[in-house]
């Protein structure tokens, strides 16, 4: 007995701009990552002489804490996915208070990186540094005003109505790729950062 072939589902118009822009930042912090891989290789020493190395602390909790927001992140979409409003709206709004942690986070940090005398205008060590952690911070604050605008939507909708429509349903998908793309990137970065 043969079995059914399934077809893949298609891919939305939403889902592939989604990836073009995923693709765009992903270009972006591959060309932070290789200015700061190519700095490093021609400095005899790393960091350079008179630079204190990065704190571990508050980038390691930093990074705990956005990968907790993935998990509530995922834990939002399961529940989405079986129409359980109500825990949708619990994890997905602790996704939001984690990503704001985070930047509370990185603010502590740069402040400490700051009272090492490590400023943007330091040296290239300085730029690069501040230029990816500032950077992807934007991106986080991005994606927090994402995950706000999605959660007063879905809040507002009744889950069986006509207008909880296709578009609807891809608002949570869309804004968790995006998330969950940015938190990757983070843990790249804090592996290149502070440990390599």
């Amino acid at each position: 007995m043969e079995e059914a072939i399934r077809k893949p589902r298609p891919i939305t118009n939403a889902e592939f701009g989604m990836w073009v822009g995923l693709a765009s930042f992903g270009m972006l912090f591959a060309t932070l990552f290789l200015s700061y891989g190519l700095a490093r290789l021609r400095a005899p020493v790393w960091p350079p002489i008179g630079v204190e190395s990065l704190p571990k602390l508050l980038p390691t909790l930093a990074t705990l804490i956005l990968l907790a927001s993935s998990w509530t992140l995922h834990k939002a979409l399961e529940a989405y996915s079986k129409g359980l409003k109500k825990l949708f709206l619990s994890f997905w709004n602790w996704t939001v208070f984690l990503g704001f942690t985070f930047l509370a986070i990185q603010a502590f940090s740069w402040k400490q990186v700051n009272a090492f005398g490590e400023q943007f205008n330091s040296n290239l060590y300085g730029n690069i540094f501040y230029a990816m952690t500032g950077l992807h911070a934007l991106h986080i604050l991005g994606g927090i005003i994402v995950l706000l605008v999605v959660s007063m939507k879905i809040k507002n909708m009744n889950f069986l109505s006509r207008e909880h429509g296709k578009a609807s349903k891809q608002a949570p998908r869309l804004g968790a790729m995006y998330w969950h793309f940015m938190d990757f990137i983070w843990v790249l970065m804090y592996l290149l950062l502070v440990w390599f």
